[in-house]
């Protein structure tokens, strides 16, 4: 299977927002950002909202904000 650019740069953009959110909260957790990425990524997934930012142009996907509207806000 092959993964596209825009993946694969959003995957990129995934590890750098989780490996922030872990630095800002001092994180000292078992858990390693590729099980933080795996387990967010399933719930972004789940949520329909990875297919409606792949059919945006790349320069539109705003993957930050997709995350904390989808997922952070939930859980506040």
């Amino acid at each position: 299977m092959r993964i596209d650019v825009p993946d694969e740069e959003m995957a990129a953009q995934f590890e750098r927002i989780i490996r922030r959110v872990k630095q800002s909260m001092n994180y000292r957790g078992s858990y390693s950002t590729r099980d933080i990425l795996g387990s967010l990524v399933a719930r972004w997934v789940q949520s329909g909202e990875w297919d409606r930012l792949r059919s945006l142009p790349p320069p539109e996907r705003r993957i930050g904000e997709s995350v904390r509207r989808v997922i952070l806000d939930r859980i506040d």
